[in-house]
């Protein structure tokens, strides 16, 4: 009984094992033991074998980086020497490879290097493969980097989902050598509208916006424009309004507003600009820098302009996404662009542009604004003898200069004639934010103190590192100040290095009090400074 089931277990290791050879005797030869080859080409090895399959055969490499063989191709992918085995029922047959430089021409080449596609817009690109300028049939994978805004199909279609840019690439293989081919997409938004000017006057009869019919040309438009005349006896409840530039209560419609404006004379004190919630007060305007790039002034060249010349005709860029929370129009929260003098004066004006931001990039190719810190805030809106044309200091790339008060019988006086405001109006975009932090270098520090305000009320801090406060007394961590990281609070002032002042900002009476600092000093030495903004640390 043992006997047979033995019997049986050995016929099923029997039957299990591979037919080799129905003869029994297994013959395997290489005709070729030493071959030359090029890079990236293929070679079909000669062998001989008797009494088994092609299949059984085990191939390998010595050195897969420089050879590698399947079912008996070799595919040289680098310049070196391998040794390629077959093996097959215990017998091992070899052949030694030398791969040399090729010197055939291949690429992979395609239809565009760069296209630009409207979002919902398609274009299919192809891609062509050549050996020594003959065009051969390989297959190409398309892959995009960024399948949300661009998308590739099988074809080479690309379709445009989102604004943005993406990279649609092609690659294939071929004899072992990967050939890949970028094509850069940009999805865009373009489109625009005219959007004619209201006028709204409800205390001011003297306040008018009238139409101009000749002489636009004289005046620095164009014949094509729709020109204004804005006359006003001053006062925000006269002022023109340019409306359906938003829709569903608060998304902007548009990115960007455009419109004309020329000034007879420099913007008198209280001359403000509006974009729904957020007022931009740009008052008498001793230079247009200062501005936040909510509102941009471009001159007849498309460059931002610096100041203001009573014979140039503007050109004002408004960022309809800096939306801000709406203003109160009748009971109803309304989003809209608005203009007016709180003082006498003649502006002229020009209908308005809607559009995107490619449109407008694309279509004027104006000056780009530099990025501002968080909370787009409003450099030195206020302060007699704030300067840009400086030559420029290592400590800071970017900076606006402050001169002090001058005299110390001017101290007491100038605290908010020659302060620098840091924050906008809406202060309470600032409540979620602990501190106000801004980076500044002093010339001389034989100076009076710094008066710094956060909200509540307003810090000193003297040269000597004393902090003091006109209102109370200052707590820990009121005021801090920083030199390369390190907490120099308490320390004296040295000239010429760049400290980083943290102020927290203090929680009563913050809707009706302005972030900013000054400098009480008895000379007009600069002060520099610099990255003001509004962080949690």
């Amino acid at each position: 009984m043992k006997t047979k089931r033995l019997l049986t277990v050995l016929l099923a290791l029997v039957l299990s094992l591979p037919v080799l050879s129905s003869c029994g005797e297994v013959k395997f030869s290489l005709e070729e033991t030493d071959l030359q080859m090029p890079m990236y080409e293929e070679h079909d090895l000669s062998f001989k074998l008797d009494g088994a399959d092609r299949s059984d055969i085990a191939w390998s490499s010595s050195d897969p980086q420089t050879a590698v063989v399947q079912d008996g191709k070799i595919t040289a992918l680098s310049v070196g020497n391998a040794v390629i085995t077959g093996e097959i029922a215990g017998i091992k047959k070899q052949c030694s490879v030398l791969v040399s430089r090729n010197r055939v021409g291949r690429a992979l080449s395609v239809s565009d290097s760069d296209i630009k596609l409207e979002v919902g817009g398609n274009k299919t690109v192809s891609a062509t493969f050549k050996e020594n300028s003959e065009v051969l049939d390989v297959p190409v994978v398309w892959e995009s980097s960024r399948p949300e805004v661009a998308s590739v199909s099988e074809t080479g279609t690309v379709t445009a989902l989102s604004r943005g840019n993406a990279v649609v690439s092609a690659y294939t293989r071929y004899k072992g050598q990967r050939f890949t081919r970028d094509i850069t997409v940009r999805v865009t938004v373009t489109k625009s509208e005219e959007a004619a000017l209201r006028f709204e006057d409800s205390a001011h009869a003297g306040s008018a916006l009238i139409p101009i019919e000749s002489g636009k040309t004289e005046l620095g438009f164009t014949e094509s424009d729709n020109v204004y005349r804005y006359e006003t006896a001053g006062g925000f409840q006269s002022r023109v309004f340019v409306s359906g530039a938003y829709e569903n209560g608060n998304s902007a419609k548009f990115d960007r507003m455009l419109f004309k404006v020329k000034f007879t004379e420099q913007p008198n004190e209280g001359t403000s600009l509006w974009l729904a919630g957020y007022k931009k007060v740009i008052k008498g305007m001793p230079n247009l820098v200062t501005q936040d790039s909510c509102f941009v002034f471009y001159d007849a060249y498309g460059k931002i302009a610096k100041s203001f010349d009573e014979n140039i005709v503007y050109t004002v860029a408004v960022n309809l996404n800096k939306a801000g929370e709406g203003v109160n129009n009748g009971g109803e929260k309304a989003f809209e662009y608005g203009f007016a003098f709180n003082a006498a004066a003649t502006a002229y004006l020009s209908d308005a542009v809607l559009c995107s931001e490619d449109y407008f990039s694309d279509t004027y190719g104006f000056e780009q604004p530099e990025e501002l810190p968080l909370l787009n805030c409003v450099y030195a809106e206020t302060g007699a003898g704030l300067d840009v044309g400086v030559e420029p200091i290592d400590a800071f790339d970017k900076y606006w200069v402050a001169y002090s008060s001058g005299t110390a019988a001017e101290w007491d006086n100038a605290i908010w004639d020659t302060r620098v405001a840091i924050g906008g109006i809406a202060f309470s975009q600032y409540r979620n934010y602990q501190y106000m932090r801004l980076d500044i270098m002093f010339t001389d520090v034989n100076i009076r103190h710094v008066m710094i305000w956060t909200g509540g009320y307003s810090l000193r801090y003297e040269p000597s590192g004393n902090v003091s406060s006109s209102e109370s007394t200052p707590q820990e961590g009121d005021l801090n100040v920083f030199l390369g990281g390190e907490d120099v609070t308490g320390t004296p002032l040295e000239p010429n290095k760049a400290y980083t002042f943290r102020v927290r900002i203090q929680r009563d009476n913050i809707e009706n009090v302005a972030f900013g600092f000054n400098v009480n000093s008895s000379s007009r030495n600069p002060v520099y400074f610099a990255a003001p903004t509004f962080t949690d640390y």
